[in-house]
């Protein structure tokens, strides 16, 4: 399954990608993406036909709180945290990018 099908079945039909960022989770590559209503972590396999599997799917509702530790931007949500270590921007630019959209999901 390609990312962008991995996304139409993943977000609602008003939801809309906003940001994705290649990163790593759980040790797995993948991409850090964040749409309007919520955050997904998809792991990519492959090298010449890629697939893609969600490993991390949380709603900006329900996360409590984003930090930035070491290199890694930790998200906390139902009690649970989650690191994500970006590949290639710091993770204080998609912690940004993380509050503008979660801002932004909450007063709709």
């Amino acid at each position: 399954m390609s990312l962008e099908s991995l996304l139409k079945e993943k977000l609602d039909p008003e939801d809309k990608l906003q940001k994705s960022y290649t990163a790593r989770y759980e040790g797995k590559h993948g991409f850090l993406v964040m749409s309007k209503k919520k955050l997904l972590f998809a792991e990519e396999k492959g090298f010449m036909r890629k697939t893609y599997n969600v490993l991390l799917e949380i709603p900006y509702t329900k996360v409590r709180e984003s930090t930035v530790e070491k290199n890694q931007l930790v998200f906390e949500a139902s009690g649970k945290k989650y690191g994500i270590t970006p590949e290639e921007v710091s993770p204080t630019t998609i912690q940004k990018s993380f509050k503008e959209l979660a801002k932004s999901a909450s007063s709709k």
